[in-house]
Order: C-alpha cells, then sequence, then structure tokens
C-alpha cells in the first residue's frame, strides 16, 4: 500500500466514524458538528484520489471548520447544556481527537519522507487540516466543561481565518 492509498484508507475511516456517530447523535447541533467533519474527511479522500491519478494540483481548505463556532453560539444560547445531552459525546471526541491525530502523524511522518517536493507540500496542508481538526474536537471537549468562556476565546479565532 502506498502512501497516498493508505492516507485515503484513514480518511475513509475517519468518514465512516463521523457518520456514525452523527446518525446517533441526540441533539441538532452534535449532529451537524460530526456531519460536516465527515464531510471534510470524505473530501480529503476525493482530494487524495485527484491526486493520486495526476488530476488535481491544489488543495482547497476546509470551509466546515468556520461554522462551528456559530453552531455553538446558536445552540448555546438556546440550551446551554445542549452538548451534555449527548451521553456518548466525550468518549466520541476523544475517539475522534485519536484518529484525527493517527492521520496528522501520518502526513507529517510521509511529508518528510516524501522526496518530491509538490506531495511534500501537499501531505503538510493535509497534516495542518487534520491538526485543525484535533483543535476543533479539543476546544469542543474543554467546551463542555466551561461553555460561557471558550467561544470568546483566542482558541477559537483561528476557525474565523
Amino acid at each position: 500500500m502506498d502512501i497516498l492509498d493508505k492516507a485515503i484508507e484513514f480518511e475513509l475511516e475517519g468518514n465512516k466514524f463521523y457518520l456514525e456517530n452523527a446518525a446517533m447523535a441526540k441533539t441538532k447541533a452534535v449532529k451537524s458538528i460530526l456531519e460536516n467533519l465527515a464531510q471534510d474527511e470524505l473530501e480529503h479522500a476525493e482530494f487524495l484520489k485527484f491526486l493520486k491519478n495526476n488530476q488535481v494540483d491544489d488543495f482547497k481548505p476546509s470551509k466546515t471548520l468556520g461554522k462551528v463556532k456559530d453552531i455553538l453560539k446558536e445552540s448555546s444560547l438556546n440550551d446551554p447544556d445542549f452538548l451534555k445531552k449527548d451521553a456518548d459525546v466525550i468518549e466520541v471526541l476523544h475517539k475522534a481527537l485519536a484518529i484525527e491525530e493517527k492521520a496528522r502523524q501520518h502526513y507529517t511522518d510521509e511529508a518528510i519522507s516524501t522526496l518530491d517536493e509538490k506531495s511534500q507540500k501537499l501531505l503538510k496542508l493535509l497534516a495542518l487540516e487534520e491538526e485543525k481538526h484535533y483543535k476543533l474536537i479539543d476546544n469542543l471537549i474543554k467546551f463542555l466543561d466551561n461553555p460561557g468562556n471558550l467561544l470568546e476565546s483566542q482558541e477559537f479565532s483561528f476557525y474565523d481565518e
């Protein structure tokens, strides 16, 4: 299995994980966040398939991460404890952290070992996307502990970029 095949596998596994857990979500906000993450993973897999076939040379970063802050703000105004209604949300988020870290590490390692400068650049961009997912999920875990303060913190500022 080559670098891109393994990367596609990671992305499709992540997509499946997020979709399965979105289907079990009890709140609209959790479902929406997980579906957005699933869509990101699917788009990454599609990009990698095109890259493997030499059909693409540009990677477009995810736009869905910026939506999460709005989802959290809107949901918090309606129900400050909305995330706690999904009993397994902490467990799901911790599993998601592991998935994102595994993918990020894979892309980082492969970027280091890849001689082709173009592939190296694209792998680094994918690693950055997975790092953004990781930070988002980590912030969601923190949000569960302190819903009022986190949305106004600097930790969410990179999603607006």
